[in-house]
């Protein structure tokens, strides 16, 4: 019997320890890679929106824990609803984020934000990933999202031509050559 119990609290000592490894603060390595890949393709200065928890908190931990891109600013799509969010939090992050005095209608605060982040700079970096699924009625026909490497590129829809068509090819492979790629 003293065996038995021997056995199973080395059992039980086992699980926990391996559970503990198992849930460190660490990102799992696949959404780790993909992330730190995406980060290092983006310019300097450049706005992450990202869509979901595991990119946003595997984001997070990279820029603000591991320090491996602390000039990038990320942005949670899913929080956009939240007043606090867009009242509070956006503007601490950089300024020109959010909004002062009473936010749009949930539904239009994305394309409000990239709206004021265009006007104020036309030449901003704003970027998704994975992409914006729930936000594209709000800014269909005001801004368009391009591949570009791992990521998608936002900005104002302005008229294709052939020679904007050969330089989004040319940025989305320059931007997955500098993120290093995939290496799974």
């Amino acid at each position: 019997r003293v065996c038995l119990r021997l056995a199973i609290l080395a059992m039980a000592g086992a699980a926990l320890h391996k559970g503990f490894r198992h849930h460190q603060s660490r990102p799992p390595g696949v959404a780790e890679d993909y992330l730190r890949a995406v980060l290092g393709s983006l310019p300097h200065g450049a706005i992450l929106f990202t869509q979901g928890d595991t990119p946003m908190y595997v984001a997070k931990y990279l820029v603000e824990v591991a320090s491996v891109r602390p000039d990038v600013t990320l942005v949670e799509a899913d929080m956009l609803p939240g007043d606090w969010y867009v009242r509070e939090k956006l503007p601490s992050q950089r300024p020109g984020l959010g909004f002062m005095g009473e936010p749009p209608p949930q539904q239009q605060r994305l394309a409000a934000i990239l709206e004021t982040l265009f006007r104020n700079d036309s030449n901003a970096e704003v970027f998704a990933v994975p992409d914006l699924k729930g936000h594209e009625q709000a800014i269909r026909g005001r801004f368009e999202l391009v591949p570009f490497g791992l990521c998608k590129r936002i900005r104002p829809v302005k008229p294709r031509t052939p020679g904007r068509w050969k330089q989004d090819q040319q940025d989305s492979a320059a931007a997955w050559h500098s993120g290093g790629g995939m290496h799974l």
